[in-house]
């Protein structure tokens, strides 16, 4: 099981990778002077793009977007519950199921997902994602080796990962085994390519054995 889910780790995206696409997303968020100067970028962009491509969007458009509303255009209740959905790349674990909260590791902190909640887009990172079928009775923890969280202004959230498993599955022992090989790898890395790959692997091992710990 553990060995499934590390199995594309040489594909993982390396630290400076995510530093650029993180600079990316907070040069045109709302209020900054890239905001402004999106405005006018966009009719650049539509006379020299290729007829029938969709104008791009940026971080501010998706924060702000308009909460849901009926046929008449008057704004829709909040919905009693949170229609989720987990996808794997072979598998959809939920498919837009009906849920009272999910709680998700996001990169900057933990956090909760309940019926209402504003527009959202998070990085995850390895750790455990709760799903509250029924609040606080009805709940089952997933450990996850990071992805994507999308919460949107319906009602509706979205977490995709490459790899999910239950977190009663993963045994301890191969668990310590697992960091202590990952560790090994990353202080004898032969170069930055070996360094990255074994650092992924401590990170995604040190945090199932911090879930399990929590769990004990």
């Amino acid at each position: 099981m553990l060995g499934t889910m590390l199995r594309r780790i040489g594909a993982a995206t390396l630290p400076h990778q995510r530093a650029m696409r993180t600079s990316a997303a907070n040069l045109f968020a709302e209020g900054s002077e890239a905001s402004v100067g999106s405005k006018a970028y966009l009719p650049k962009f539509m006379d020299v793009a290729p007829s029938g491509l969709d104008p791009p969007t940026f971080q501010g458009d998706y924060g702000n977007a308009p909460a849901a509303t009926a046929e008449d255009g008057t704004p829709l209740p909040i919905p009693e519950k949170v229609t989720f959905s987990l996808q794997l790349p072979h598998q959809a674990v939920y498919s837009r199921e009906e849920v009272d909260m999910v709680l998700a590791p996001a990169s900057t902190g933990d956090f909760g997902v309940l019926p209402g909640h504003v527009p959202t887009v998070a990085q995850l990172k390895p750790g455990v994602l709760q799903v509250h079928k029924t609040r606080d009775t009805d709940v089952t923890n997933y450990f996850i080796n990071g992805g994507f969280a999308f919460v949107h202004a319906n009602g509706q959230a979205d977490v995709v990962a490459q790899e999910c498993v239950l977190l009663e599955d993963l045994d301890p022992e191969m668990v310590k085994q697992g960091l202590a090989e990952y560790q090994s790898k990353a202080s004898t890395a032969n170069d930055d390519y070996e360094r990255a790959v074994a650092q992924v692997g401590v990170e995604v091992y040190s945090a199932m054995q911090s879930a399990l710990e929590k769990t004990t």
